[in-house]
C-alpha cells in the first residue's frame, strides 16, 4: 500500500474546526472532543503511512465515534439540565470554512 497524506490532512482539517468550535461555542465535553481528535490524528497517520487500510481505518473511526456520543449521551442523562442541553443539535459542519466541507464529503 503507498503511502498518502491525504488522511492526516483531512484529520488536521477536521481537528482544526473542532477546536475551533470548541472555542468560539464553549462547548460541552471538551475532553472528548480533544480524544476525538487525537484518535483522528492517530489513525490517519497509520492509513497515510499504509500500516491500515482505508476501510479498516474507517471502521476504527466509527468505533471511535460510537464510543464518544455513547459516553456524551452517558454524561447529558447524568447531568440533564440546561447546560447539557444548551448545545444539542448543533453540528460541527454548519461551522466549517468551506474548503473543511469538501475533506468530509
Amino acid at each position: 500500500m503507498e503511502p498518502t497524506r491525504h488522511w492526516s490532512e483531512r484529520a488536521d482539517c477536521i481537528n482544526s474546526v473542532t477546536l475551533g468550535a470548541l472555542n468560539k461555542f464553549n462547548l460541552p465535553h471538551a475532553d472528548l472532543v480533544m480524544l476525538g481528535n487525537a484518535y483522528r490524528s492517530a489513525i490517519a497517520a497509520r492509513v497515510d503511512s499504509g500500516q491500515l487500510s482505508a476501510a479498516d481505518g474507517e471502521l476504527m473511526q466509527a468505533q471511535v465515534r460510537a464510543y464518544l456520543i455513547g459516553e456524551i449521551q452517558q454524561r447529558n442523562a447524568a447531568f440533564a439540565g440546561a447546560a447539557s442541553k444548551e448545545h444539542d443539535g448543533l453540528s460541527y459542519v454548519a461551522v466549517m470554512p468551506e474548503k473543511c466541507r469538501r475533506c468530509i464529503e
